[in-house]
């Protein structure tokens, strides 16, 4: 969901992760990165020009874009237009105050001095979820949910910005989860350290999950707390199921 590292610098042409895109749809996508455009070089943080109806919605860009061109340059999209995205300037420089897209946007958010129609100005600790936005009394993720696309992913808060997959929240090295246990199922699912530790806990208790298959569904984070191995070495205390990370 996220690409970083992008560095692109180019003093002609249409520039962006994308260049030109024809009867696309880019979603679901975060970019972070820094483009230098010199010249009458144009582009945008994730496409630099849309044609033939594509659509980019649910997008993010955070990082720096420069360019001499004022004309078709924008933090999502160079030429072309934008829904329901947001472009995090993380640069000093308060010249450089590109909208979210060379063309028209929808339900957008950047914290550039930009007077793009459909952009909404925010500030970093608004990008944090520090603080509401304005009136709504809500913050920039919840906005982003409020209008999200049809077939787009829900956003959750980040510790900079807002991201397409909810954090994961170190372990406290304690708690333990075993509500997902049903012995008369044969496959589970797991998403939390809580839920591991839980595991642990079931084969310590001569639960082998022998047959059994166990499903990762998220990464774990055990906070450097010390652990207690699954399984032992006595044959009723060791696991024989199968882990699918």
């Amino acid at each position: 969901f996220i690409v970083s590292g992008l560095d692109v610098s180019a003093a002609s042409g249409v520039n962006g992760l994308f260049k030109e895109v024809k009867g696309a749809v880019i979603k679901n996508l975060i970019v972070e990165g820094n483009i230098k455009l010199t010249g009458k070089a144009s582009g945008g943080g994730i496409v630099g020009k849309l044609t033939s109806n594509s659509t980019v919605q649910n997008c993010g860009f955070y990082g720096v874009i420069t360019a001499e061109a004022a004309a078709k340059v924008g933090g999502i999209v160079g030429d072309g237009a934008a829904t329901n995205c947001w472009y995090y300037y993380t640069g000093d420089d308060l010249a450089y105050d590109y909208g979210v897209c060379g063309g028209a946007a929808t339900s957008c958010y950047t914290n550039t001095n930009t007077k793009q129609t459909g952009v909404t100005i925010v500030t970093a600790d608004q990008f944090k979820g520090a603080a509401a936005v304005g009136e709504t009394g809500k913050t920039v993720v919840e906005l982003l949910n409020i209008s999200l696309p049809d077939d787009c992913m829900d956003w959750f808060q980040g510790a900079d910005y807002p991201v397409l997959t909810k954090p994961v929240i170190a372990w406290d090295g304690k708690t333990t989860d075993i509500t997902w246990y049903d012995d008369s199922k044969n496959e589970f699912e797991i998403s939390t350290a809580a839920q591991l530790a839980g595991l642990a806990q079931l084969v310590s208790g001569k639960k082998t999950f022998s047959e059994k298959t166990i499903k990762l569904m998220a990464d774990i984070n055990l906070g450097g707390h010390p652990w207690t191995p699954i399984g032992g070495t006595v044959p009723k205390k060791k696991f024989s199921g199968t882990f699918n990370g």
